[in-house]
């Protein structure tokens, strides 16, 4: 056989909107008072803040946290239109449903690519009406998103643009306090405010003797009106690590202090730790996404996330030789080998050399030899002639390999698995 080149060269990243709005169903099922907010900082775990937030949102999600005031302005931006509609639908949903501006339903396939990606999406916003032939059951949401920004602001320019949108810093220090308040002062209001506070974590938080000093001196928050206090689990995906018990002890306290101010306390992983541990507010992100911890395990999130590497060649080999660079392992003669685009530059770890597996037909393929930065090679001997002879494409994300078992391959976690896919993958996004 002579050497082929993909017909596609392309790699595509699918990204399945309607799992995470079903994620987001199974974590609010675990909550029997609390509401379910939703962390979508890092651009919603790497797979696209726009498309995430709007999805959330239609599907009832109010409470959204991001890390920085630049990603607060952007999320705010994508809500900025609340007539969002969420449907059931029973219709030919291959292209993009809009109208009046509103997006109705996003469903991309690999044959329409001309809207797809986050710029492609955004794009849809600006479009006049597409023909809808059917609409079931629509649902109007028009409502105004909370919008926590975990970072806080530093400066008065900083609180003066949070301010003028609408948005809530999360307080970890007292001269942010101060920022806020004295702002607040400015121009005549009071302003939303979330007191962080330090019950075990080591980062970013208000530590008890700051705490003590705003619960018993009312001129700190003059101007400010705190709609929860809260903080951050360090060791919740360890289900019977001693810190667990010890933070919630310390955030029982200060509920104490700042007595009748909601609470929130849980991230994915406190959400599996019991209901005393829910509050008012919990801010899962990472289950959202289908990343579990080890204690989720029996949860079933589901898998978001679609890698399909596409083909550069494919070939049999005329001879035993050696493969990748370091000539780290070798190939035999006729032996089938596939190279792929895709490489550490897309987020797929130099540390899965010789370990990754990818997957065609439910078939396992092994990845060997070394990571490069552009592309990756795959032994695809468990093909038979005619499946070889049509792959066009690798999985190597998705219902056959998810992002946890990758991440264990890589020795790391399912966040950094997300947060490193690349920018040149094509984004199709579906539901």
């Amino acid at each position: 056989m002579k050497n082929s080149v993909g017909k596609f060269a392309k790699s595509v990243l699918e990204i399945n909107l309607d799992r995470i709005s079903q994620n987001y169903k199974i974590l609010k099922s675990y909550l029997r008072k609390a509401i379910c907010g939703a962390s979508i900082k890092t651009n919603a775990y790497g797979i696209g803040m726009m498309p995430v937030a709007r999805k959330l949102f239609a599907e009832g999600c109010n409470d959204f946290f991001v890390a920085n005031l630049d990603e607060a302005l952007e999320c705010k931006k994508v809500l900025s239109n609340n007539n969002i509609y969420s449907l059931n639908r029973s219709c030919d949903y291959s292209l993009p449903k809009v109208v009046n501006d509103s997006v109705i339903s996003l469903n991309y396939n690999e044959q329409n690519f001309s809207a797809s990606g986050e710029d492609g999406y955004e794009k849809l916003q600006n479009e006049q009406v597409i023909s809808i032939t059917e609409v079931i059951d629509s649902k109007i949401y028009s409502r105004n998103p909370n919008i926590y920004i975990l970072h806080g602001v530093n400066c008065i320019d900083g609180a003066k643009a949070a301010a003028e949108m609408g948005l809530t810093p999360i307080i970890s220090d007292l001269s942010q306090l101060e920022i806020w308040n004295n702002y607040g002062k400015k121009i005549g209001k009071k302003l939303a405010a979330v007191l962080h506070l330090e019950t075990g974590m080591g980062r970013l938080a208000l530590q008890k003797s700051d705490a003590l000093q705003i619960s018993t001196n009312s001129e700190l928050i003059s101007n400010v009106e705190l709609t929860y206090i809260m903080s951050h689990l360090s060791c919740s995906d360890e289900i019977n690590h001693v810190m667990n018990k010890e933070q919630l002890n310390e955030m029982q306290e200060y509920q104490k202090m700042f007595k009748n101010i909601p609470v929130s306390f849980s991230n994915s992983g406190g959400i599996f730790l019991g209901e005393e541990y829910h509050f008012d507010l919990v801010r899962p992100g990472a289950a959202l996404f289908g990343i579990h911890s080890c204690h989720q395990k029996q949860t079933p999130f589901l898998q978001v996330v679609t890698l399909k590497a596409g083909i550069l060649q494919k070939k049999i080999l005329e001879k035993d030789q050696a493969i990748g660079y370091g000539a780290t392992v070798s190939a035999k003669r006729g032996d089938k080998i596939i190279t792929l685009e895709c490489g550490y530059g897309d987020g797929y770890f130099r540390n899965l050399s010789n370990l990754g597996k990818g997957y065609y037909n439910n078939k396992e393929l092994r990845q060997i030899g070394r990571v490069s930065m552009d592309m990756i090679i795959f032994n695809a001997n468990n093909l038979t002639e005619e499946e070889f002879n049509e792959i066009n494409y690798v999985e190597l994300l998705g219902d056959n390999i998810n992002v946890n078992e990758v991440a264990n391959c890589a020795g790391t976690i399912g966040y950094e698995v997300l947060t490193s896919l690349g920018s040149r993958y094509k984004k199709v996004y579906i539901g």
